[in-house]
């Protein structure tokens, strides 16, 4: 059995969508925040950056967590458990997918479904953001 934590990231661009990513390989058209896992000796905060940087290329801040969310895998040997940090970036000129995903959307909050269900139940629980 294993336990990870994970860090994800609510990053809304200026015209208030938020960017969801696919993982490369999944055959599941479900998305998820970008985000990764913490390791050993980093604070939430530094995993969050460094995770965003790989996968994004954007450089963050983090604003203020915004869920809990927890991912148990069907077998029941593997469980991820997290949080979701609102953001803020200042540059979007950086952006760009690295190879852990093959995809990304900018999505409204009306198209959470698009979503694997422990992101979208925990950013239900987190809306209205503040």
């Amino acid at each position: 059995m294993r336990l990870d934590f994970g860090i994800k990231a609510l990053i809304i661009n200026k015209e208030g969508r938020f960017l969801a990513v696919h993982k490369s390989g999944q055959q599941s058209p479900l998305l998820e925040l970008p985000g990764g896992r913490m390791q050993f000796g980093e604070t939430i905060e530094e995993a969050l950056i460094r995770e965003i940087q790989e996968e994004t290329g954007l450089t963050v801040e983090p604003v203020s967590v915004l869920s809990t969310w927890n991912y148990m895998k069907k077998t029941r040997d593997f469980q991820v458990a997290g949080l979701i940090y609102k953001v803020t970036v200042g540059d979007f000129s950086a952006f760009k997918l690295s190879e852990e995903h093959d995809a990304y959307y900018w999505l409204t909050f009306e198209e959470l479904d698009k979503l694997v269900p422990h992101f979208k139940e925990s950013l239900l629980k987190a809306l209205p953001l503040s």
